[in-house]
């Protein structure tokens, strides 16, 4: 139990649960003066360790790393729309860390590492349910906590519970049972986005059960598809996600009034996020216009939702060439260990799942400044480079 106690791991489960334990439970510091401090002394303790150093010297740390360090000095070069440089700093410097840490940990102790992120998210999502529940009596989960990244937690906390399961720390019965918080809650949310990455995810981990015999195969995939048909009836019928699902390609009153004229009007609001980002991007191709600038630049009144899209009208060639090394990285090195180590395929397949639940993630939502997502990314870069060099694993330090 001592082990939890670390500083590594108690900055994880704060970074986790901070924006709901911030709010409803501590009332002050809504600056986040307090995790700054404690992500400043985090990064000066492990700055000390030999580790620590040969972790930052890692391909996708190194690429992730630059694309911080360019993103804050292009901002502030272009002209920042945050009120504090500071605050602006670390809210890209926490994720960075917070993949660093995740890294280390994965190496130190998967089974511990999975425990503490299981329970950071359970207690946001129960702190979530407590505060906030009450707005569901007349709509979706989206009190004082964005539906949207509600959800997106939820999809992380499923991938760990996943993860657990393939490395045989839990039996399916308790997987299965643990999981079900974190499904009603993005059905709760009715956060699309999120939606669609746990589909994404499933099917992954569906994948992983389709070994053995014709028949067995026959039998699985005909209980998955019973299993998808009565589930997705339910879900579109009877539920709000089903409705938002159904009105995917609608506009909302605010964006009604700027049709493009392309195809991308077919795509609802996030459509018109698109049209103007590649406008700004045509017109700013090599440092774009900085980050959080789209709101000041386009003729929206919400940040730019869309990944892809803040890489280029906002970081430009430089930054999206950074972007693209990172998560070209992460999923070339799994599709080659793919190849090349059939006795782990029930593991990458829920690893890329989990990715490719972000890749999804991003086509409607910035997720440079969401420290799980980062979380996530460190569990597959320890996963990744722990298989291609076993003897990189280490003891307590």
């Amino acid at each position: 139990m001592l082990k939890y106690l670390s500083l590594k791991y108690i900055y994880l489960f704060v970074i986790i649960i901070w924006v709901p334990f911030q709010i409803f439970i501590l009332g002050v510091d809504g600056a986040g003066v307090s995790l700054m401090l404690l992500t400043g002394l985090v990064f000066v303790n492990e700055s000390l360790r030999f580790r620590f150093i040969q972790v930052l010297q890692q391909k996708p740390i190194i690429w992730w790393g630059a694309w911080v360090i360019y993103s804050f000095y292009n901002t502030i070069y272009k002209g920042s729309t945050h009120d504090s440089i500071t605050i602006f700093f670390f809210s890209l410097f926490i994720p960075f860390l917070a993949l660093c840490v995740t890294y280390l940990l994965y190496l130190k102790s998967k089974k511990i590492l999975f425990n503490t992120v299981i329970g950071a998210l359970t207690s946001y999502l129960a702190l979530a349910l407590i505060f906030d529940g009450h707005v569901l009596f007349v709509d979706r989960l989206d009190g004082k906590l964005n539906a949207n990244l509600i959800g997106i937690y939820s999809f992380i906390l499923v991938f760990f519970l996943l993860l657990k399961y393939v490395h045989k720390q839990i039996n399916f019965l308790l997987c299965f049972s643990l999981s079900v918080l974190p499904f009603s809650v993005i059905i709760l949310s009715a956060s699309r986005k999120s939606f669609a990455a746990l589909a994404i995810l499933m099917i992954a981990f569906f994948l992983t059960k389709l070994k053995g015999s014709i028949i067995k195969k026959t039998v699985v995939l005909g209980f998955g598809y019973l299993i998808f048909y009565l589930s997705a009836s339910y879900l579109l019928e009877s539920t709000q996600i089903g409705e938002r699902l159904a009105k995917t390609t609608e506009d909302t009153e605010s964006h009604k009034a700027l049709q493009t004229g392309t195809v991308l009007d077919y795509f609802g609001d996030r459509g018109v996020h698109y049209y103007y980002g590649w406008q700004l991007f045509s017109e700013n191709p090599i440092t774009g216009i900085g980050l959080k600038n789209f709101i000041k630049e386009a003729p929206l009144e919400y940040v730019l939702h869309s990944e892809y899209m803040v890489q280029l009208a906002e970081g430009g060639l430089f930054g999206s060439i950074l972007f693209v090394l990172f998560y070209f990285w992460i999923g070339s090195q799994l599709f080659r260990l793919y190849k090349s180590k059939k006795e782990l395929s029930n593991k990458i397949l829920v690893y890329a799942g989990g990715f490719g639940g972000v890749l999804f993630i991003n086509t409607a939502a910035w997720t440079y400044e969401f420290a799980p997502i980062f979380i996530l990314f460190g569990a597959i870069v320890g996963f990744i480079l722990s298989e291609k060099n076993n003897s990189f694993h280490f003891a307590e330090y």
